[in-house]
């Protein structure tokens, strides 16, 4: 008896190490990610500065540019003044600015005006574009469009644009997100890392990964996007699963100008590297653990059943004579060592 509250002694003790372990590993979990949180929401913020900085440009040529315009059109200058202006307005920024391959628009009294015309010119109505009716209801500030494709050379565009105070004349300037790429460097993020910049509605503008040739991918970035919107992915602990079944951490930070959201993800198997020996070691502790008192319970069901035996064996044997037997009770035998003579009884 005292053996058998031995091993229960020591299954207990065990048990409750293990139990100690998983909190601790959850802790040590916990930890881990709080810290992968705070690291990752510093590279969104990087990314999110360096973007901010990009269209910082943009909104200062909109602003210089709508005092300027402001002031030809306070002067009675023509169509053909205004156009010439906006061409030499839009060398001096790019080459102040270094900022390339950007187009401006002027909305005066129901003209549109550019600087080079393009095919179909004449047929164009800036009121019917969305930026048009967004800047009308800015109230003065400068808006940006979610990205779309340019009909005349298929590039991926956002226009941004500014309304000039005290009418419905407009300033626009479209950027070309191409260039956002030379923005991007992951060359020092973690093994894995992925950055995606999106619009206000969830659309991709810009991304450094390795490749979103599939509609999978697409669907996972369109996720990824909308349930950062929604909030989805403000515990540290948060995660979203990939077409293969990979977990990353998500990681974001909002542009203010234009509400773009610059997101990193992060895979969890990096930022859980750490303990994934210690697991392991605890998960092979654990099913030690398990065989072990299984055999223990095979061990005493076994003797129990031994022992029943033994009792049966001997109250027969008692009730028919006194002797002195050796059992045998794992090979389930005995031997008379002494029989009833030899046996004295008193």
């Amino acid at each position: 008896m005292h053996k058998k509250w031995k091993d229960y002694w020591v299954a207990t003790m065990l048990l409750v190490v293990l139990a100690v372990g998983f909190v601790l590993l959850n802790q040590i979990e916990v930890l881990l990610l709080k810290h992968a949180d705070w690291v990752g929401d510093e590279m969104a913020q990087k990314y999110s500065t360096r973007t901010q900085n990009y269209l910082t440009k943009y909104e200062l040529i909109l602003q210089t540019g709508a005092q300027q315009l402001q002031d030809h059109i306070d002067n009675d200058a023509t169509q053909t003044e205004i156009e010439q202006w906006l061409g030499k307005f839009q060398t001096d920024m790019q080459q102040a600015l270094d900022v390339e391959n950007m187009e401006m628009l002027a909305y005066v009294d129901g003209i549109s005006m550019v600087n080079v015309k393009w095919e179909g010119y004449e047929q164009y109505d800036a009121t019917t574009r969305p930026w048009y009716t967004l800047t009308l209801q800015a109230g003065g500030k400068v808006v940006y469009t979610d990205a779309y494709i340019d009909t005349r050379n298929g590039m991926l565009v956002v226009t941004a644009a500014k309304q000039l105070e005290g009418s419905a004349n407009l300033l626009a300037v479209d950027l070309y997100i191409d260039h956002l790429q030379d923005l991007i460097s992951l060359e020092n993020a973690p093994e894995g890392t992925q950055f995606y910049l999106c619009d206000a509605s969830g659309g991709l503008l810009q991304y450094k990964t390795n490749s979103l040739s599939n509609e999978n991918e697409r669907v996972y970035v369109y996720n990824l996007s909308n349930g950062v919107k929604d909030g989805k992915y403000t515990a540290a602990n948060s995660f979203i699963t990939d077409s293969d079944g990979q977990k990353y951490g998500v990681y974001y930070c909002q542009i203010p100008q234009s509400n773009w959201y610059a997101i990193i993800t992060i895979p969890y198997s990096y930022l859980l590297q750490g303990i994934a020996g210690i697991r392991i070691a605890h998960y092979l502790l654990l099913g030690l653990l398990l065989l072990t008192g299984a055999m223990m319970l095979v061990q005493e069901i076994t003797t129990a059943k031994s022992i029943r035996l033994l009792n049966k064996i001997l109250t027969i044997m008692g009730n028919s004579c006194y002797g002195l037997y050796l059992v045998d009770l794992k090979k389930q035998t005995f031997e008379v060592l002494k029989t009833t003579k030899e046996v004295n009884v008193w």
